[in-house]
């Protein structure tokens, strides 16, 4: 069997951006992919529309011990409410000739490489089956009906996270697999809350047969292959632990063709099929993840802060309200950031990290840190985060921001943002212990913690705007990561600005 570590690290360095290397390419834009995949000869069932914003408070939702509500719907209400949330179109805007939709999740380029397929198992309502959720028109597209009943054991239903390579790779190139793999974490995160409000149980997986469960989706795995799947389960499940095998059951019917719409290419990048293929699995049988090993300890003198709760005054917008008004927002103000409006921040990130492992099972593969400036009693630095014990430690004192702003591709509005959340991993170490599909792990949970500070900083008010580009060896060295394996997977910008 080919040995296939070390291709995350591969990959990481021959996407590099470097000042002296960079080349600049020119978008064609009349190639320009379009943004929804439909199946025009499929049958369409309607989604229901949102009669209310879910309530539940964003804070809330992402602490442990969260209570959900008592009455559960398992119907197609729920369901579409569930999809809604997680990628739904939010908002409409005209500019000239054309419409330039929201979604509720974040993406890089607003190119939305993430579809979502549902396999509808007690889904009251909705005949059992595979389906496609075509996000453009708010509707179900038909592609299997399951024959043959299957012990579900409580699932309500499966959810596909595919990345669609094309749409990405228009713009990104070869660094394009790193923005497919946070933007499906982006997904994966709403997706995961939306359930939880109401009152599911959830399993994020990201280890399953990768040959078979294309083919069950009827993808072409040239263009589009599947991330992770979410299973939504009835709260009085009691162990919910099934493996799935979908292409086991009755559904066997021919599928639909799929229409990619316009910029639909035929091939993808050597570079991101290598690094893809790396992490296949085939057949059905998984070796398990051993126990996390807890990580070495840092050399370099770190000033541990006292632990501090945040204020039960901010408590913020509701989930609903948050997923509805975010946006990339980066126009920072270089003022005075509220401490208590900070440490509500780092412990919505703190929380929504130990969320992340209770619904994967796993090490979140991620050690987030954040750079701080104008932070009211709190000296600029660079600190670490130490989500185990809720606690910040200054590595080192004075400001980095305008150092990250220049190593960001000199994105200048970066410097004014108060807080700069990164989010690091050694990759030799990862796959050492986790195997070559480490890289999958680490880029979509950074792109789960990040969807988690998106919300979070729009709860509390605060801008907030994803970065994926920059020179990766200068931002190495304004981090001190230490180990030729350690790197950057994606960093955002957080802090109060303009109204």
């Amino acid at each position: 069997m080919e040995n296939k570590r070390g291709f995350g690290l591969w990959y990481q360095k021959a996407t590099e951006h470097d000042r002296r290397l960079m080349k600049g390419h020119v978008l064609d834009w009349e190639s320009q992919p379009d943004v929804y995949k439909a199946y025009p000869s499929a049958e369409r069932v309607p989604l229901v529309p949102l009669k209310d914003l879910d309530a539940t408070a964003f804070a809330d939702l992402v602490r442990e011990g969260f209570q959900p509500p008592r009455t559960r719907k398992k119907n197609l209400e729920a369901l579409s409410a569930i999809l809604a949330m997680g990628s739904g179109i939010t908002c409409q805007r005209k500019h000239g000739f054309e419409t330039y939709s929201f979604r509720s999740a974040a993406s890089a380029g607003a190119l939305y490489p993430v579809d979502l397929y549902v396999d509808a198992m007690n889904v009251e309502g909705l005949e059992p089956g595979l389906y496609h959720d075509h996000i453009g028109r708010f509707a179900l597209e038909r592609l299997k009906t399951n024959r043959e009943p299957a012990r579900t054991d409580g699932l309500f239903a499966v959810i596909y996270l595919t990345g669609v390579y094309f749409r990405s790779f228009w713009k990104y190139r070869d660094r394009a697999y790193r923005y497919i793999l946070n933007d499906a974490g982006h997904v994966a995160a709403n997706l995961a809350l939306a359930a939880r409000a109401l009152g599911f149980s959830v399993r994020l997986d990201y280890d399953f047969d990768d040959r078979a469960v294309n083919r069950f989706l009827g993808l072409d795995d040239a263009r589009e292959v599947c991330l992770s799947r979410l299973s939504l389960y009835d709260l009085t499940t009691e162990n919910p632990e099934t493996e799935l095998s979908p292409f086991l059951w009755g559904m066997t019917q021919p599928m639909p063709e799929g229409d990619y719409g316009k910029g639909c290419v035929d091939r993808v990048s050597p570079v991101i099929r290598r690094i893809h293929e790396a992490g296949v699995m085939d057949g059905t049988v998984f070796h398990e993840k051993p126990e996390p090993v807890p990580p070495t300890p840092d050399l370099r003198h770190v000033r541990w802060l006292d632990q501090e709760t945040p204020s039960d005054t901010v408590s913020g917008l509701s989930f609903g309200k948050s997923l509805v008004l975010r946006r990339s927002r980066r126009n920072f103000q270089t003022r005075l950031f509220g401490r208590p409006l900070f440490f509500a921040l780092v412990d919505r990130l703190m929380n929504g990290s130990d969320l992340l492992k209770q619904l994967t099972r796993m090490e979140t593969c991620v050690n987030p840190a954040v750079l701080v400036q104008n932070v009211e009693g709190l000296d600029s630095g660079y600190y670490l985060i130490d989500v185990e014990k809720k606690q910040l430690g200054c590595v080192d004192e004075g400001s980095r921001n305008a150092l990250m702003a220049g190593a960001c591709l000199d994105q200048r509005w970066l410097a004014g943002a108060s807080v700069h959340v990164v989010m690091t991993g050694d990759l030799s170490e990862m796959e050492n212990r986790l195997g070559p599909r480490a890289y999958r792990y680490a880029m979509m949970n950074a792109g789960f913690l990040g969807q988690i500070v998106y919300l979070a900083a729009t709860s509390l008010n605060l801008g907030c705007c994803g970065v994926g580009a920059y020179f990766d060896r200068e931002v190495a060295d304004i981090l001190d990561l230490g180990s030729d394996g350690e790197a950057l997977f994606y960093l955002l910008a957080a802090g109060p600005v303009k109204s």
